[in-house]
Order: structure tokens, then C-alpha cells, then sequence
């Protein structure tokens, strides 16, 4: 019989790899929506766009087999295009977008841990 714990890791399993299906479909229509041309776009942009969006995607793809790996890229990935998006703009990035497309990361790397704590406890 699973324990609250490990329904826990499986809620969260299933909810990582739902939403980062959401994402990453939702991401790939914005990015073609507004078509890729790198032509013109300087080197900070181009640096932005390798990590949001894909470091992003890349991260959620790997959390599906190695959530802390997966989870970690995803975060990271986050981390620095905000870091890199203040730089360049001196503000911090606004629209819900921004905040709720890494969230999947979260999912995955909190499940990654769940897995280690519920192995650690079973032994």
C-alpha cells in the first residue's frame, strides 16, 4: 500500500510532466508565432533566447527521466534569463508568463527529492 509520501511523489510526478507538456506546446507556439529570425538580434538576445526558451524546454524534456537534473536546468536556466533580462532592461520582467512557465522545473526537482527521501526511508 503506497504512503502519503509516496502519493504525494506521484501527484507531483504526474502534475511536472503535465504541465511541462502545457509549457513547453504553449512556448514553442509563442516562439513561432512570432517567427525566428536571429538576424539583427544582438548577442544579449541571443543569450536570453538560449536560456528562456531553450534551456527551459530542454530542462522539462530531461526532468521526465531525471527530475533533479531536469528540474535543476529548468530553474537554472530561469535564474539567469531573469538575471540576464534585469541587466539588460533594469526592471524585472513582468507578465505571470515569466513566473509560471518555470514552475514545472519545481515540480520535477521536488519529486526528484521525494523519490531520494522515500528510497532513504525504505531501506
Amino acid at each position: 500500500m503506497a504512503t502519503k509520501a509516496e502519493k504525494f511523489r506521484d501527484f507531483l510526478e504526474i502534475a511536472a510532466r503535465l504541465s511541462s507538456v502545457a509549457v513547453i506546446i504553449l512556448i514553442t507556439a509563442l516562439t513561432a508565432d512570432r517567427g525566428l529570425r536571429f538576424e539583427g538580434m544582438s548577442a544579449m538576445a541571443l543569450l536570453m533566447f538560449a536560456f528562456f526558451p531553450i534551456g527551459i524546454v530542454i530542462g522539462m524534456v530531461l526532468g521526465w527521466t531525471k527530475p533533479i537534473l531536469g528540474g535543476s536546468i529548468t530553474l537554472i536556466c530561469a535564474l539567469i534569463y531573469y538575471t540576464l533580462y534585469v541587466i539588460q532592461n533594469g526592471t524585472i520582467p513582468l507578465g505571470e508568463t515569466f513566473y509560471v512557465f518555470p514552475a514545472p522545473g519545481g515540480a520535477f526537482l521536488v519529486k526528484g527529492i521525494a523519490d531520494i527521501l522515500i528510497m532513504n526511508q525504505s531501506k
